[in-house]
């Protein structure tokens, strides 16, 4: 698992500027939501403990959509719960 601190410079390293994440939490893994802003606007509406909802606007096409990121257990006893 990776720490907040080892999570914080892997983003940074990735080179996107703009970023959401969910922190892992007892040991399971959580969301990373990157992007720049180049090419796409990105809104985040809301986030939730295995989600984050986003407003995506692609620039270039003039296209828009509304994307949900999601953090399913891998798990089969975890996932009928989820």
């Amino acid at each position: 698992m990776v720490n907040e601190h080892h999570a914080y410079l892997i983003i940074r390293n990735l080179g996107f500027s703009y970023y959401e994440r969910i922190p892992a939490e007892n040991h399971y893994g959580r969301i990373w939501c990157l992007w720049n802003l180049l090419n796409v606007n990105v809104t985040i509406m809301a986030t939730e403990s295995k989600a984050i909802h986003c407003h995506v606007m692609d620039k270039i096409n003039n296209k828009q959509c509304l994307l949900t990121t999601i953090y399913a257990p891998c798990r089969p006893r975890d996932k009928d719960v989820f």
